[in-house]
This record gives C-alpha cells, structure tokens and sequence, in this order.
C-alpha cells in the first residue's frame, strides 16, 4: 500500500512537472495589441493591457501634432507616444532630413529639461529614415527619466516616437519601444 502511494505519487509528480515544462515552451508569450486606425497614416503593435489614447498631453517638445497617440504602462512616466507633424516643405522618398537643424531641436528641448542627450544615429523603421537620440532629464519627484527620441521623415511628414521610462519600469518600457518601432508600418 505504502508502495502503491509513492508510486502514485512519483507518477504525478511527473506529470505535473511535465505539464508545466511543456506550457513554458514556445518562447515569450507576451500577448500583442495593435493601434490600426484608417484616420491615422500609421499603425504599430505594442504590449497587451497597455492604456491607448489618442492626443495624449505628452507630446515631447511640441503640442501641435496633426495626430498622436499614446500607449501607457504606467502614468505619468512610462509611456510611448507616436506623433505625426506636417513639414513645410515636401521631402524626396528616402530622403532624411537635415540632422544639424533635428540635432539643434533635440539640444533646445533637452536644455529646458535640464538634461543631457547622446549624439544622433541614423536609423530606419517602417522603411522610413531618421534619426534617434537618448536623452535623461529629470522628472518629477526626483525620478530621472530615460526617453528615446526616433524622428522619421516621410514626404510632407515627420513622425516623432517618444520612449520615455522610469528606473522601475525601464526594462518593460524598452521592450514596449522595441516592439512599438520595430512594428511601425505608414500608409
């Protein structure tokens, strides 16, 4: 009987073990929203469960985006926003825009912050070219907040992506941009 009962329960212990080595596999289950919206000329994913609005008040920089939205992790600081702005003049396809005048943006804004931001990079996403820069600042409550800035040039279109975390949440807030600009798509 006692053999019978460490048998059974050596049984179910296996099973239990393998069940539940099984349900892990697969990699990250992270479950994925999408913002797709015909009103807006982008679309892009971000992490399930995070709030969506649309003409959040964060915009860094600048309140007159022709468009904006805003997926939140946790407020005030954590966040993403996409933010579209009409240039002035029309730029050629693939054509980035002139980086001495965006770094002199970036400097203006990030010494009202008091901050400080790393040099420019030239990247892509969405097939659309421009330019990224981190930038610390502190924020409010002595939290020192992280954004990172990715301006992208389209035609008549700039698209800023603003990134910004704080210490506690700065690796799921990453993780959220990543999967924001990596996913971004224009119309």
């Amino acid at each position: 009987m006692i053999r019978n009962r460490f048998y059974i329960s050596a049984v179910v212990s296996v099973l239990l073990l393998v069940v539940l080595t099984v349900s892990g596999c697969g990699g990250d289950k992270t479950s994925t929203a999408k913002f797709d919206t015909p009103t807006y000329p982008f679309s892009f994913d971000y992490p399930d469960g995070w709030k969506v609005t649309r003409n959040p008040a964060f915009v860094f920089g600048s309140d007159d985006a022709v468009r904006s939205v805003g997926v939140t992790l946790k407020e005030p600081d954590d966040e993403i926003t996409v933010a579209q702005y009409e240039l002035d003049k029309e730029l050629p396809d693939g054509f980035n825009a002139n980086q001495e005048e965006i770094d002199r943006i970036v400097r203006r804004l990030t010494r009202q912050s008091n901050g400080s931001s790393s040099d420019s990079i030239e990247v892509s996403f969405g097939g659309i070219p421009g330019y990224q820069y981190v930038v610390e600042y502190p924020g409010g409550n002595g939290v020192e907040l992280l954004t990172t800035l990715t301006f992208l040039f389209q035609g008549k279109n700039e698209f800023l992506v603003n990134c910004q975390s704080s210490p506690a949440n700065r690796a799921a807030l990453d993780a959220g941009c990543e999967q924001v600009l990596n996913s971004l798509s224009f119309s």
